[in-house]
This record gives structure tokens, C-alpha cells and sequence, in this order.
């Protein structure tokens, strides 16, 4: 096999593993802060199990698209670099649509916290 085929082994595989491991971090907590509690509803479940598959959906198509894109690797350190390249690219592209999935999950959620007790501010500040 190829340089290049040992690089696109290793990107798919660490991109595919970065993935799941997010997806399931969203899984897990995803329903908490859409619901404000653990306990989370069968709508808030359904919602949630959507936002992980459309997150799934999006990480793994730019993984499949962003696998051409980049340099060609012929020796050990060009490999290195083409790979710490492609996986350093989608794990900042993962994390961020992580942050969009949580601002996604918390916009979503019913009832938003309390943060102010009904006092402008000037009323809150001499009270405290």
C-alpha cells in the first residue's frame, strides 16, 4: 500500500472515532439541557436522537469530502504533516458544530432559566 493509503486510513479512522465520541458526549446530555432535568421526556428523547443523527450526518459527509483535499504524502514526514493537517481541520469542524448542537440543544429545550428575579438591575444590585 501506498503512503497515501496508510494517511487516509489513519483520518478516516481518527475522524470516525472523534465522531462517535462526541455524538455520544450529545447523546447523554443533550436531553439534561434541553429539559433543564436528567429525566428527560419521550419528545425531548425523539428531538435529541434527531440532533445526534443530523450531527452524524454532517461530521462524517465533510469527513468524506475533506478526504481528497489537502497535500500528497510520499514519505513518513509528508504523511505526518498531511495527516496532522486533515485531523487537526475536522477536529476544529467537529467542535464547532459541537457548539452548534449545544446551542441548538438549549434552544430547544421548554422553559428557559430564571436568571433575573423580575428587579432591574439597579433594584438587584442594592439588595444583594
Amino acid at each position: 500500500m501506498t503512503t497515501m493509503v496508510w494517511v487516509y486510513i489513519g483520518y478516516l479512522a481518527t475522524c470516525i472515532l472523534v465522531t462517535a465520541l462526541v455524538a455520544k458526549t450529545l447523546r447523554e446530555h443533550g436531553p439534561a439541557i434541553m429539559a433543564g432535568k436528567a429525566d428527560a421526556s419521550p419528545l425531548t428523547k425523539a428531538k435529541t436522537h434527531l440532533m445526534v443523527v443530523g450531527f452524524y450526518l454532517l461530521a462524517l459527509g465533510l469527513t468524506g469530502f475533506v478526504l481528497k483535499i489537502g497535500g500528497t504524502a510520499t514519505d513518513a514526514t509528508s504523511a505526518i504533516e498531511v495527516l496532522s493537517t486533515k485531523i487537526g481541520g475536522m477536529v476544529l469542524v467537529i467542535g464547532l458544530l459541537h457548539l452548534a448542537m449545544f446551542g441548538t440543544f438549549a434552544s430547544a429545550g421548554g422553559a428557559k432559566p430564571k436568571l433575573t428575579d423580575g428587579l432591574p438591575l439597579a433594584e438587584r444590585v442594592t439588595r444583594n
